[in-house]
């Protein structure tokens, strides 16, 4: 098999990844709010009972619209915290033919590269510097234009491709 042709490619966040980015935390949020209302259940009827007069019912409806409004006021700023946090992210990416590197046009080096979810024309990839931190990258075939291609067939064929088979290989062609 011989190994995917070398190439370069900027990566740029699919513009709905870093929304849905924000949506996990506000859920995150909404159920740690609904878990904190199910929890301080009951915590307040007495006093919410004298408030009203004795009337339980009354108290039962106000208890519930405050745990509503808590879980959605935790579900917002939930929200509103994973979209600040969920920063655009930009990367140059290169394949050499035998290896990913990532970097910029002065520095490059070796990296790792996983793909964690192929819906077609989207992916989520797993970029692992050496010796850095990993970064998930949600990219779009749309984003990255004709080096869709490219980029497939070196992320599913490289770790099929055994250097010294890929120069044999050439060797004979």
């Amino acid at each position: 098999m011989r190994a995917p042709p070398a190439f370069e490619v900027t990566l740029r966040d699919a513009p709905g990844w870093r929304a849905a980015q924000a949506v996990l935390w506000a859920l995150a949020g909404a159920g740690l709010g609904a878990w904190l209302g199910a929890a301080l259940d009951g915590q307040f009827d007495h006093g919410l009972a004298g408030f009203f007069g004795g009337e339980p019912a009354g108290a039962q409806a106000l208890a519930e619209v405050a745990r509503a409004a808590a879980s959605l006021t935790l579900a917002l700023l939930a929200g509103v915290i994973g979209w600040r946090l969920a920063r655009p992210v930009q990367a140059r990416l290169r394949w050499s033919g035998q290896r990913w590197e990532l970097g910029t046009l002065e520095a490059w080096q070796p990296a790792g590269l996983q793909s964690m979810l192929d819906l077609g024309g989207w992916l989520l990839l797993r970029v692992q510097p050496q010796g850095g931190r990993a970064r998930w990258i949600g990219v779009s075939d749309a984003s990255i234009g004709s080096s869709a291609h490219l980029l497939r067939a070196a992320l599913y064929c490289a770790p099929c491709v055994d250097p010294g088979r890929a120069d044999e290989d050439r060797a004979r062609s």
